[in-house]
């Protein structure tokens, strides 16, 4: 038997559907944020013969997340104006992969011998920019700050697992 199972979703955290979790896509101060999911599955089980058995399952998960945000601010405080705009863009993208088995040879009820290998990788990378200024009616730059950040990451894992069982008489 093989079965497999894939879906990717993009109007994730848009606002579109009003989950109350991310702010709206058009608005006049915009800040939100628009995540893609793929993922997807194909498990393969297989009998050959009365004594194996076999289960294989490979999984696949891609988060990808977008974010940006701009605020321009104004402040009197008797003849002076204090402005203030920031700028932030930020990227982030993970990845995850597993594959996974199930190998059981039993040649009757007494005695079976089970293995259950997985091997997983994952990796992710972000990327953030910031610019923000600030200014006054009688200074044309108070401060200014430009700010990259970049970070990336991977893992690999195997673990398995052997076992042998037998019924003592």
């Amino acid at each position: 038997q093989l079965s497999a199972n894939a879906s990717s979703d993009n109007l994730t955290g848009t606002g579109i559907f009003g989950d109350g979790f991310h702010t709206p896509v058009l608005q006049a101060d915009p800040r939100g944020s628009v995540q893609k999911l793929t993922n997807g599955t194909v498990n393969f089980n297989n009998k050959f013969g009365k004594q194996l058995k076999v289960n294989l399952i490979y999984y696949f998960n891609n988060d990808i997340d977008d974010s940006k945000g701009t605020v321009n601010r104004q402040q009197f405080v008797g003849d002076t104006t204090f402005n203030t705009f920031s700028n932030n863009i930020n990227h982030h993208s993970s990845t995850s992969q597993t594959l996974s088995g199930h190998l059981e040879y039993g040649s009757d009820t007494a005695t079976s011998i089970k293995y259950n290998p997985e091997f997983s990788y994952n990796s992710n990378n972000s990327n953030s920019a910031t610019n923000a200024t600030g200014s006054n009616n009688f200074v044309p730059l108070l401060s200014q700050s430009i700010n990259n950040s970049t970070s990336k990451g991977s893992s690999a894992t195997f673990r398995h697992e052997f076992t042998y069982y037998t019924r003592l008489s």
